[in-house]
């Protein structure tokens, strides 16, 4: 078929199998093949179809820092006085188990993929409109979370150095709450900020016995 062949190709770090390879129709490319591997990925990362493999250090560091809030929320605000409180435990939930998740899998190479991670903010927004619709506004938080996550992940180290991305959570309140103090003026200033979601989570409240110190998570799962 000459040139209407499909070309294909072979790596070989052994020059005199290249040129067994090349009498067999195949074009020989003599290199290492780690070598030729990391080669592709700088390609695919430089043409945006991939992500560069930092993101995997980040999504690790940000994990910690969520955790740790996530400790403080718990110990500076209680339930009871504050049954919103679920929102902000569900959102942070969210996020830790989007980052632990593409931590996990690191060696699949499934969160390096810009356009795959694009695929699933898009499934989980409109699975967003299901649950807002269905008032189950802890669910509603725990995708917000889960979905600024993987946006973390598409961000160049520039931008996340720029733009904090916010640690905690609360219906009605349209700043950014990146800090456990940004959280409790939320509260003060705006008590009653979304009726409808304060309302869910007081009944929340309510099954648990007065002075209860039990802590609200969200299972990783929706």
């Amino acid at each position: 078929m000459g040139s209407l062949q499909q070309q294909s190709y072979a790596v070989t770090p052994d020059s005199a199998e290249g040129e067994t390879f090349k009498k067999g129709g195949l074009i020989p490319i003599v290199t290492d093949g780690s070598y030729f591997l990391t080669q592709i990925k700088k390609h695919a990362v430089v043409s945006g179809l991939m992500l560069n493999d930092e993101i995997y250090d980040a999504a690790s560091a940000l994990l910690e820092r969520v955790r740790d809030e996530h400790r403080a929320l718990h110990r500076a605000i209680g339930l009871s006085a504050h049954p919103e409180l679920i929102y902000a435990a569900s959102y942070q939930d969210g996020m830790i188990h989007a980052l632990e998740r593409a931590v996990e899998m690191r060696g699949s190479g499934r969160y390096s993929q810009r356009g795959r991670n694009l695929a699933a903010i898009r499934g989980y927004l409109d699975w967003r409109k299901e649950k807002l619709k269905k008032g189950v506004y802890e669910d509603v938080a725990y995708i917000d979370g889960y979905v600024n996550a993987l946006t973390y992940l598409l961000t160049d180290l520039k931008e996340r150095r720029k733009i904090p991305i916010p640690l905690y959570y609360a219906f009605g309140v349209n700043a950014d709450l990146v800090t456990l103090d940004d959280f409790r003026t939320a509260l003060k200033h705006r008590p009653a900020a979304h009726k409808a979601s304060l309302a869910r989570a007081r009944r929340w409240s309510r099954k648990l016995s007065p002075g209860s110190a039990v802590e609200f998570h969200h299972p990783p799962w929706l």
